[in-house]
């Protein structure tokens, strides 16, 4: 830190040094300054790329201020880094609209298409004297480079002053550790692994997710409640259509196998069969359709049905009405299906109420330790796997 500036540069930042190795600082947003509202797009933080442990890594940082100069993070009172995980190179690299050239010498060096050496310029001509110089070396030449290393033909060069000068002899040998470990690794390539993996998507969760925050929804609103009503019940139904291939797979996989040819044909033509088939395999009865829970589901499925085939409806008729009144016009069958407001209120603990009934008796005929004990509550998804050596 310099008498000038109020916060630690991230050029300066070279702890842990047992770990960390600066190669370059892609971008340094400068001293935190919380009172500066009139630039919220300068941002305080610092991006760079070095090793850790050998490794290539991608570093960031927050800059501190006159307050705290040191910046975050920081350990035993030095500055340090946050290594990013790999998977978030690509993403972080974006954010900072960085040009090509830059961008593409970030990720050459991370993905350790290049391979960089730092040491100091020992021209006294050069204003550049001293100061850090940055060689590259391509990744698939390092064992033509590291003859020339071995035969001190190797020469390091600055494009600054246009001079060359032979490698010192610390330089010449943390040059040769560096060369030789990278170009071990390109020629022996990465280890490979084989992972083995099976799980599954429970989607009636997912859509049952769905019913319950557009429930929430319509019951917060004192207006324009009837759009997360009429969701709300129509993925009610997808839910319970979904549990029910869900539950089927489970008791009668060979049945579902073949779903569409089976339900295709009496008794168990079509959603109805369907639903009639998986309440059989568990040994539940048919119950009087006017009466709840099927009753509500029975309806679900008309109003699903009326949307997946949706058409205008005309409606036309005579109303009778005293004079300065409006008259009492009829209501569409979309809407008669969804008001009044507390038509959703059943819907939810009957959908639950049924398919639980389904699913304990179903629990006792399925091996699946992810069964649990409610239809629509619990894991979303579940997957396991295993991995081995090529």
């Amino acid at each position: 830190m310099t008498s000038e500036s109020t916060y630690v540069k991230p050029s300066d930042v070279c702890s842990p040094k047992r770990h960390w190795s600066l190669v370059h600082v892609l971008f340094d947003g400068g001293e935190h300054r919380p009172e500066r509202t009139d630039r919220p797009e300068t941002s305080p933080q610092s991006l760079a790329i070095g090793l850790w442990d050998g490794q290539p890594a991608l570093a960031m940082r927050w800059n501190g201020g006159k307050d705290n100069p040191l910046g975050n993070p920081q350990s035993r009172g030095l500055p340090t880094w946050f290594i990013v995980p790999e998977q978030h190179w690509n993403q972080i690299l974006k954010a900072y609209n960085f040009s090509d050239d830059k961008n593409n010498f970030a990720l050459n060096f991370l993905r350790s298409k290049r391979l960089y050496f730092l040491n100091h310029c020992p021209n006294p001509d050069c204003r550049d004297y001293r100061n850090l110089v940055l060689h590259e070396y391509r990744v698939n030449e390092l064992g033509a480079i590291l003859d020339k290393l071995e035969r001190d033909e190797l020469k390091f060069y600055h494009i600054i002053c246009d001079e060359f000068w032979n490698p010192s002899p610390q330089d010449k040998a943390n040059l040769a550790a560096m060369l030789k470990a990278a170009w071990d690794n390109y020629r022996n390539g990465p280890s490979m692994l084989k992972t083995t993996y099976e799980g599954k998507e429970l989607i009636h969760r997912h859509l049952w997710e769905i019913v319950e925050t557009e429930a929430k929804l319509a019951n917060e609103r004192e207006q324009g409640w009837r759009s997360p009503t009429l969701v709300a019940m129509v993925f009610a139904f997808h839910a319970v259509e979904a549990y029910l291939n869900y539950v089927g797979e489970q008791l009668a996989p060979e049945i579902w196998k073949d779903e569409r040819n089976f339900f295709r044909k009496e008794p168990y033509r079509g959603w109805d069969g369907k639903l009639r088939k998986v309440m059989e395999l568990v040994n539940l009865p048919w119950p009087e359709p006017a009466v709840r829970p099927l009753k509500t589901i029975l309806e679900l499925k008309r109003l699903r049905d009326l949307i997946a085939h949706g058409k205008s409806e005309r409606l036309t008729g005579e109303a009778a009405h005293a004079s300065g009144t409006l008259p009492p016009l009829p209501s569409s069958t979309l809407l008669s299906m969804i008001t009044p407001r507390d038509k959703l209120t059943p819907v939810l603990p009957d959908v639950e109420q049924f398919l639980d009934q389904i699913h304990s008796l179903a629990a006792a005929k399925t091996k699946d330790i992810w069964f649990g004990e409610s239809a629509l509550r619990g894991p979303l998804s579940y997957s396991g796997r295993t991995t081995s050596s090529i």
